[in-house]
């Protein structure tokens, strides 16, 4: 008996003991940690937060930077956490000071996007306006606005693209806005995850060219938050706040073949002229300057364009969208005789030592077809034919070799044919030939085409890039270059990897070393020589060999046809290369309705060359290029003659 009292004793404590250590533990948790635990069990939600990659920058040739980032805020909702839209609608209209009207206006464009992630509802907030939304948050969080629920509003770090040079660099350099639901989903379809909805995606130029490298890879950052979307503190149970991270990496930086400064004296030397410059490396086709003129500021297309803005710049008179190295195509004007000259040379069609008597037309077809100088030159050679630019002479070089012949030498340096350089809207121009004419106009080539087409006009048409090309491959004496603008990535650590040019390659232009030595010398007497249309481009201490060219826009005859407004002034040309010697730089220039070449597009190109040359020779102070000579007579038809 008293060892059944015993056993039971001992079992009544132990039961006492169990209940005693379980007060104990509930009194614990209840009342010493309960606001602990409280807490903890508010913890439920595991959030990812997205960590934006910033977009590479880009560079000039000496390292100047043309594009970089700056970070901004932005307001985002994500639709998969929204536990009630009306809240949602009213708390952000609450912590933007919006109408919810606004807000509901602001969804409704970014609905489709928001099936893929987030919508972008406010970016490139400023500091008070995060600092006024921070402070209505934590007013929401604890409990202040008990109407609100900020479930799915995240406020994210963003980087807005900036561009130092501005308008210098519009055109080339193109701009950024944010992805499009259909870019969108063409991304998901390529690279899952790779752009997210509020990112933006490169739309011209170089940003569209090279998007790919540009662009970084987000990263993100997992931490639990609870239920009013605080992120959570752990370190009371020895864990941090972040659970998992995955750095961003930044986009590559872009080191391009252009100098800055070179652009930014060619858009000085335009003024309120309109037009487009071009200058390449003949060694290697590197792009040295890339200019169209007027130009857009990029950061102005950035992100959201106001109507207004938009709307001005589609009705500028300049056409200042317009990227015109690569878009708009141009009669080239006497610039063509040096492709004429070239295939009269390899077709043995001419020589130098032939000579033509220029009275001041050419009768041909029972027509008189004149030439820009109406006393006429006498008689001229092909050295004095470029040099004066003689119309006569090129009249009877183009009527004898056709326009077949000579659309193999004009493609084969370059014309008539896209470059690939910022593809996105590029025209090829037009070289035309005789199945062309039949497929387009159904029509027969007429003898008398080829006269038009050998002085460049007729239905020729190049672009500046193209035109730049054309000169860059006669100056290195016939070999083939592709023009190219990416000189080297720098990855994150700022390694540099050189991107190689193209090795240069003899072009099959039949002709020889003696007679590409003459078209120099032609084309330095262009520029230096008695009776040369070049004058303007000469630079002290440096020997430039240029091509004048007059583009004609509307004929003659057709002229009263021309509707009110429409401008019909001849478009002025100049390309050239320096030193002709040895030359490190191709130039081509066109200046829209401006007249003639050597008086309007010369003296921008030679602006551009002498800045090059600054530090590179030991050249004399530069001087003011010779004044104009006294106008010549006007013709009987009103107009101003004026050499090719």
């Amino acid at each position: 008996m008293e060892a059944y009292r015993k056993r039971l004793l001992g079992f009544a404590f132990l039961v006492l003991a169990f209940f005693g250590l379980a007060l104990y533990r509930l009194v614990d948790l209840q009342l010493v940690q309960g606001e602990k635990y409280l807490r903890f069990s508010r913890i439920n939600t595991l959030r990812e937060i997205p960590i934006p990659a910033p977009r590479g920058k880009i560079l000039d040739r000496e390292g100047r930077i043309l594009a970089d980032n700056r970070p901004s805020f932005t307001l985002r909702l994500n639709p998969s956490q929204v536990k009630d839209p009306e809240r949602a609608r009213r708390s952000l209209a609450y912590l933007l000071d919006w109408a919810p009207e606004a807000v509901q206006e602001k969804l409704n464009a970014k609905k489709s996007n928001s099936l893929l992630g987030p919508a972008v509802v406010a970016k490139d907030l400023s500091r008070d306006e995060v600092a006024r939304i921070r402070a209505r948050m934590t007013r929401v969080h604890t409990g202040m606005e008990p109407d609100l629920d900020l479930s799915g509003v995240e406020l994210v770090v963003h980087f807005e693209r900036v561009y130092p040079y501005r308008e210098k660099v519009g055109h080339v350099l193109g701009y950024v806005r944010e992805v499009s639901d259909k870019e969108l989903k063409e991304w998901e379809a390529r690279e899952p995850g790779r752009v997210s909805p509020g990112d933006d995606v490169g739309v011209a130029g170089v940003e569209k060219a090279f998007d790919d490298a540009l662009r970084g890879h987000d990263g993100y950052r997992q931490t639990l938050v609870d239920a009013m979307g605080r992120e959570a503190d752990l370190s009371e149970l020895g864990l941090g706040a972040v659970l998992r991270e995955q750095p961003a990496a930044a986009g590559k930086t872009l080191q391009l073949t252009l100098d800055a400064r070179l652009m930014e004296v060619a858009a000085e030397a335009f003024g309120d002229e309109v037009g487009a410059l071009v200058a390449m490396d003949p060694r290697d086709g590197a792009i040295l300057a890339w200019v169209s003129h007027p130009a857009y500021n990029p950061e102005d297309l950035t992100g959201t364009i106001p109507k207004a803005l938009w709307k001005e710049l589609q009705e500028h008179p300049g056409n200042i969208l317009l990227n015109r190295p690569t878009q708009a195509a141009y009669p080239p004007g006497s610039t063509y005789k040096i492709v004429t000259a070239i295939a009269g040379l390899a077709e043995k069609e001419t020589d130098f030592q032939e000579t033509v008597h220029c009275p001041g037309y050419y009768l041909f077809g029972g027509r008189r077809w004149g030439c820009w100088n109406k006393a006429g030159h006498g008689r001229v050679d092909l050295h004095r034919a470029l040099v004066s630019s003689c119309d006569v002479f090129f009249y009877k070089l183009g009527e004898r070799l056709g326009p077949d012949r000579l659309a193999h030498y004009a493609k084969l340096l370059g014309l008539g044919k896209k470059t690939g350089v910022l593809a996105d809207s590029e025209r090829e121009g037009l070289i035309p030939t005789r199945e062309w004419k039949e497929k387009a106009r159904k029509e027969k080539w007429s003898p008398s085409d080829s006269l038009g087409i050998a002085i460049g006009q007729g239905f020729d048409l190049v672009t500046p890039l193209q035109n730049a090309l054309m000169t860059a491959q006669v100056a290195n004496g016939g070999k083939r270059i592709v023009p190219h603008l990416l000189a080297a990535t720098l990855d994150a650590q700022g390694k540099r990897s050189p991107v190689a040019a193209e090795r240069p390659e003899p072009l099959p232009w039949g002709i020889g070393e003696k007679d590409f030595q003459e078209i120099r010398r032609a084309l330095i007497d262009v520029v230096a020589g008695a009776g040369g249309t070049g004058a303007k481009a000469r630079i002290p201490g440096v020997t430039v060999a240029g091509k004048t060219g007059t583009a004609q826009v509307v004929g003659y005859e057709t002229m009263h046809k021309v509707a009110k407004g429409v401008k019909t002034g001849d478009h002025a040309w100049f390309v050239a290369f320096a030193p002709a010697e040895d030359p490190q730089i191709a130039v081509a220039v066109i200046v829209e309705h401006a007249g003639h070449g050597g008086s309007v597009a010369a003296p921008v190109a030679q602006r551009v060359m002498a800045e090059y040359f600054k530090g590179r020779l030991p050249a004399p102070e530069l001087k003011s290029p010779p004044k104009d000579k006294p106008a010549s007579p006007r013709t009987k038809r009103g107009r101003r003659a004026a050499p090719r």
